[in-house]
């Protein structure tokens, strides 16, 4: 059985959970008083069931707003191959995330500081960055929900948003110190708008990462940042990042203040990103790129998007070349543009420049458009275009200093219908909202590596001296003190799904021994649970725990998988 959850909370909520060799599907709807194990009996207990998940879990949510932890808009991720999927009608009947609006943000009026947070509204365990604990997201699946970062920020009377008060976060952001921990992320259908930063951040790794069919509007710096791209490490079975970026909607990004980036997408270093069929507007200048790659960025497959007043609309419009040596699509600083340094390789074609012809809130265009016409944050000429097709006045260039209070405008109201006014004119490109919209169940069994356990009986008890004679495939069961985590021993153990660590003799306790193995274990099983759970390796050096797992190897490439740790005495 799942181990209950917080009784406090839960006192009404009875969890039957499967066998274990199955993840478990949850149904979760605001306001609703049931269990959660069918449409028929939704929970309302979202962040509760959240926190217990196991890899391979997924969560129905119906529309509604959803407030998150303490109601400050933050929901954790701890473990892998989860699937959240928003959107559903309040009977579960239907999906439609962009008629059946599922909103996580931070509650009214709620305040908190960072010492308290995760980050972004979807964010990773703050001890993700802890050198003794180990978490992951890899393989998470997310399509369907707004993310609004408004309730975030704090906005003046004129309702221009304030830069001392704001949230300096990322909407989304799932980053740790390990690499392959942000393996493989999909997102799909969702929305990220009205945040002070980054719309999504992550720590991207693997050949299997997906954004699509999202709209990014009203954010700052990078609508989607892939800065933190990981290296490929064949060795530890991580492939060259790659990302499809497909059909998506970026507009109305501000310059921020510090950083004075308002770019659709900043591919980083490493990876491979090919950016099909988008929409890049309204980006402020100095830096509002669509695409706004670093040099050496070794490649970018950019094919049928539509640009309208960026930075690189001209160029990204005239260079349909294939493989084309050019430098940045965008560009990061003037330093850049005085000084140019090595290729980008870049293949294109199919891409131009033009008017989308949204249908925007009217207030906030206005506001949009004069502020970036005044401070020349956008071309003034096709500024007032602009403005002309919304029966707006224009207006003049003024200067291209502002003093930073008054920054940044006004939250993009989050209505009924309001995806809609962001549907581009131009079929093929940018957000879709009629659907299909994929149905999502468990994952096959193969896929949640390591979920099931085995018995104890099923363990031969040992010695910590006897594992230098234990074969390999030897199931043993011991007592043994947690050492620190360290590097994995090859590819089959790959850093998207294994940590490793050292087990030690019992009872010695400075820092260095010679009577250790290592071992690993996969992360989100109740191993790699129990090893976040100890206070600290050392707490375990002197009496030591019960610790199961299977020999692998030998001699010095003896190690041992860890698929039980006890509690500490």
């Amino acid at each position: 059985m799942r181990s209950s959850l917080t009784r406090s909370v839960l006192f009404t909520l009875m969890l039957v959970v499967s066998s274990p060799a199955h993840a478990d599907e949850f149904w979760i709807k605001a306001g609703a008083t049931g269990n959660g194990q069918s449409k028929t009996t939704p929970s309302s207990q979202f962040i509760a069931l959240l926190q217990q998940a196991r890899r391979g879990d997924v969560f129905h949510v119906a529309e509604g707003e959803y407030n998150g932890k303490d109601d400050t808009g933050e929901f954790r991720i701890d473990v892998q191959n989860l699937t959240l999927v928003g959107g559903y009608s309040a009977d579960f009947s239907v999906r439609n995330p962009f008629k059946h609006i599922t909103l996580l943000r931070r509650k009214d009026g709620v305040t908190t500081d960072y010492t308290r947070t995760e980050g972004g509204i979807l964010a990773m365990h703050p001890d993700a960055h802890a050198v003794s604990k180990t978490y992951s997201v890899s393989g998470l699946i997310v399509d369907g929900f707004v993310f609004d970062g408004s309730t975030r920020n704090k906005y003046s009377s004129w309702k221009q948003i304030h830069p001392s008060g704001s949230w300096k976060e990322p909407l989304v952001k799932l980053v740790a110190s390990e690499s392959g921990t942000s393996h493989n992320l999909v997102f799909r259908n969702c929305v990220f708008i009205n945040g002070y930063m980054q719309g999504l951040y992550a720590k991207w790794s693997g050949d299997q990462n997906e954004v699509s069919n999202s709209l990014f509007v009203n954010n700052m710096i990078a609508s989607v940042d892939f800065q933190g791209a990981m290296k490929p490490n064949p060795g530890y079975g991580l492939k060259k990042t790659s990302v499809l970026i497909k059909n998506n909607t970026i507009a109305f990004n501000w310059a921020h203040d510090k950083a004075d980036q308002a770019n659709g997408i900043n591919p980083g270093r490493e990876g491979n990103y090919t950016i099909e069929g988008n929409v890049f507007a309204y980006l402020q200048r100095p830096s509002g790129s669509g695409i706004d790659a670093p040099p050496n960025t070794p490649g970018i497959t950019m094919s049928n998007n539509l640009f309208y007043l960026t930075n690189d609309a001209d160029a990204s419009e005239k260079a349909q070349t294939t493989a084309a040596q050019v430098g940045s699509v965008g560009r990061r600083d003037e330093e850049e543009e005085e000084a140019p340094k090595a290729a980008t390789s870049l293949t294109t074609s199919g891409n131009k420049k033009g008017d989308p012809g949204f249908k925007v809130n009217l207030p906030y265009f206005d506001n949009f458009t004069s502020w970036s016409n005044k401070y020349e944050k956008l071309p003034a000429t096709l500024g007032n275009e602009a403005r002309a097709a919304y029966g707006l006045k224009p207006v003049a260039a003024k200067s291209a200093t502002l003093p930073e209070v008054t920054a940044f405008g006004r939250p993009y109201p989050v209505e009924p219908g309001f995806v809609s006014h962001f549907v581009a004119k131009e079929p093929g490109v940018g957000i879709r909202i009629e659907g299909p919209f994929k149905s999502y169940g468990p994952r096959p069994a193969e896929t949640l590596l390591g979920i099931k356990s085995e018995k104890a009986a099923d363990y031969k008890e040992i010695s910590f001296a006897d594992l230098a004679s234990a074969q390999d495939g030897d199931k043993v069961k011991l007592t043994a003190a947690l050492g620190t985590k360290g590097n994995l021993s090859g590819k089959e153990y790959s850093l998207a799904d294994y940590f490793a660590f050292t087990i030690r003799l019992p009872g010695v306790m400075q820092e260095n021994t010679r009577d250790k193995l290592m071992a690993v274990a996969i992360r989100g099983t109740q191993a790699g649970n129990r090893f976040n759970e100890v206070p600290s390796p050392r707490s375990t050096w002197e009496k030591g725990i019960a610790v199961r797992g299977v020999v692998k190897g030998s001699g010095q490439m003896k190690l041992l998988v860890v698929d039980f740790i006890g509690k500490v005495d």
